[in-house]
């Protein structure tokens, strides 16, 4: 009677082709988990930014819970003060000024002396008046007592510097005649 046996290795472990091929493949793992986390931070980082800039061209327009916005006041205005190019002036009905400007990267709300940051990282703003001619054509206003409609346009620095334009306008509905 033959009984067949088996050679059964004394040590349970792994060869050095195994653990060197181990080692690669968590390296590999491991540099493909760190660009996919890297990239999205970057993924975060700019959606932030860009939300940050959306809402500064919101609070710039429409304003936010406590300060009225460009086209607001613009609606709301009985005339317009001044044809300045890099600033809004607005005549309340009430008869007070509302002033819009930049300064230190910021938009600038101006009512009774009194400065409140509008919004964030806006650089540029350029304001254009216009009116209505006899003929029923939109022109471009040469006094602030024939502006009927305003429009303004605003420059918010994006990331690595890349500017972003916001661009609205509005009708001055109180408009005193």
């Amino acid at each position: 009677m033959s009984q067949h046996t088996f050679h059964q290795p004394l040590n349970a472990g792994f060869t050095l082709m195994e653990l060197t091929i181990g080692l690669a493949s968590f390296g590999i793992i491991g540099a493909i988990l760190v660009m996919l986390f890297s990239a999205g931070l970057k993924s975060v980082n700019y959606s932030l930014f860009q939300t940050l800039m959306l809402t500064s061209a919101r609070q710039a327009f429409e304003g936010s819970d406590t300060l009225h916005g460009m086209v607001w006041q613009a609606r709301q205005a009985a005339s317009l003060n001044d044809l300045a190019a890099s600033t809004l002036d607005l005549n309340t009905p009430a008869g007070s000024l509302v002033q819009y400007q930049i300064s230190n990267q910021s938009l600038i709300n101006v009512q009774q002396g009194i400065q409140k940051t509008q919004a964030v990282k806006v650089v540029a703003l350029s304001v254009n008046y216009y009116a209505m001619n006899s003929q029923g054509t939109i022109v471009q206003s040469t006094t602030a007592a024939s502006a009927t409609m305003v429009t303004t346009s605003i420059q918010i620095q994006g990331p690595k510097f890349q500017p972003h334009y916001f661009f609205t306008g509005a009708e001055l509905r109180n408009r005193s005649q």
